[in-house]
């Protein structure tokens, strides 16, 4: 692309913010308060080791140890190391560290209410029970107090930070791809600025728009690898500001895979974890353990479900239904049955919120999930992985397929009970959520392991709770 070829390529973008200039010799980056993954565990796991040494502190005879003069009140020093793993279970269950999440203060403010309570719950009976170690009410008040205020506090402070200096993000790309990207700007939480070259700009070359950016502060550029603007990039990268490819951007700061801006070349490219085998080897082996379980433990809560639905409608209790699984491979989905039983006398139809076909036993069983119990047997027999995409119908995955590229890419790895899209999407029942969803299979796709795996787990148990399907 040469210089007189700019002009006409910027153009075409045509949103943009106007901001008052100032003239600045190099690329100077600086810190902004929007906290990732990682950065809200370590910061939390510290606030509460803050907050139980603060109440500890104020305990009659407190010493600096591991144990004290009680046999039975364990010192500082255990109550340290015991203490924030339980804060970190329950916040991680409730969803304070998923950096995407709703950041009104007052729902926020009570998630974090009913997570330290469950911690600090936590910390009163795991002890007892291992050790009959005893730790007294006002520790316990004091801690939770003490927790409640850190923790939410935090939150509270570092958004409002967030809020008040957002990361700026100079923009270079084609119309389309910037449509889609201010739209999913827009429906997420992350405070981020978009400064972007408008029509009729009168900057000619790369060295004038890698200036303007400099000029607006823009922390980081975002480009669409596929345009071919590699002189503005050059220009850019020149001038010290980091240069992104959007798709990269997108799963960093969204966890999931911009598939309109992806082809199979991104496949080629990634590092796709799954494909590790002693990662599939650990996973079935957890599977198998977790199933095995699942399914002893879970029989009274299936028998429970069979008999309401027997009381309700009769028979049939279980639904068998033809899913497509591992590398297209075809399977018998066990479920308990949540549906009238002419539900689908007119053909396959997609499931959606509200559906006047589930009945009222069934519409109990959906929001507990109790109707996907009996999904451990797919799991034992290798089916199915405790964690893994939604699997589908072929009706759907046929129809799907011929609409959405990358679509039979999700199915290069087990269909799963719960997965990465379950839990950051909601039910959908159309094609443009299908085309969502796809976007966190994918990410699932390239970056599983046995962490995310925990994570996805951990907050299904929060969707759960919550009782939202």
């Amino acid at each position: 692309m040469n210089n007189g070829d700019l002009s006409s390529t910027v153009g075409e973008i045509d949103t943009g913010i106007c901001v008052k200039s100032r003239q600045t010799d190099g690329f100077q980056g600086h810190f902004k308060w929007h906290l990732r993954r990682q950065n809200w565990i370590v910061l939390d796991a510290f606030l509460a080791a803050v907050a139980v040494l603060l109440a500890l502190i104020y305990q009659p005879g407190f010493s600096l140890g591991w144990r004290t003069a009680d046999p039975l009140l364990p010192g500082v020093l255990q109550a340290e190391l015991i203490y924030p793993w339980f804060v970190l279970l329950a916040m991680h269950i409730a969803g304070m560290h998923d950096p995407l999440g709703d950041r009104r203060r007052w729902f926020a403010l009570l998630r974090v209410i009913f997570a330290v309570a469950g911690a600090v719950g936590l910390f009163l009976f795991v002890p007892y029970l291992v050790s009959l170690h005893q730790i007294g009410r006002f520790v316990l008040l004091r801690t939770f107090f003490f927790s409640v205020g850190f923790l939410g506090g935090a939150r509270i402070l570092l958004w409002q930070w967030a809020k008040a200096a957002p990361k700026r993000i100079g923009c270079i790309m084609s119309q389309d791809s910037l449509a889609r990207f201010c739209g999913l700007i827009n429906k997420n939480h992350i405070p981020l600025q978009m400064v972007t070259i408008g029509k009729g700009s009168e900057l000619q070359t790369p060295s004038e728009v890698a200036l303007f950016f400099l000029q607006q502060e823009v922390d980081e550029v975002v480009v669409n690898s596929h345009d071919n603007r590699r002189d503005v990039w050059l220009a850019c990268l020149n001038r010290g500001m980091p240069v992104t490819d959007v798709t990269v951007f997108v799963e960093r700061e969204y966890y999931k895979v911009a598939c309109d801006d992806t082809d199979m070349t991104w496949f080629i490219v990634s590092d796709l974890k799954w494909t590790h085998p002693l990662y599939n080897r650990v996973k079935r082996l957890l599977d198998l353990f977790v199933s095995s379980i699942g399914l002893v433990l879970s029989a009274p809560i299936i028998l429970l479900g069979a008999l309401a639905i027997i009381v309700e409608e009769g028979r049939p209790v279980f639904y068998f239904q033809t899913r497509v699984g591992f590398r297209g491979t075809p399977y018998r989905l066990w479920k308990l049955r949540t549906m009238r039983i002419d539900a689908e006398r007119e053909g396959a139809q997609w499931a959606k919120q509200g559906d006047s076909r589930v009945t009222h036993v069934g519409r109990i069983l959906r929001r507990t999930r109790v109707d996907e119990l009996p999904q451990f047997w797919n799991v034992l027999k290798g089916e199915m992985s405790i964690i893994g995409p939604r699997p589908e119908r072929p009706e759907f995955v046929e129809q799907l397929s011929s609409v959405i590229p990358l679509y039979p890419q999700r199915h290069w790895i087990k269909p799963g009970i719960s997965g990465w899209a379950q839990i950051n999407y909601p039910y959908g029942a159309s094609v443009d959520d299908a085309r969502e969803k796809l976007c966190y299979d994918l990410y699932y796709l390239k970056n599983a392991s046995l962490l995310l795996d925990v994570h996805i787990a951990l907050r299904t148990l929060g969707v759960i709770m919550k009782g939202s399907r």
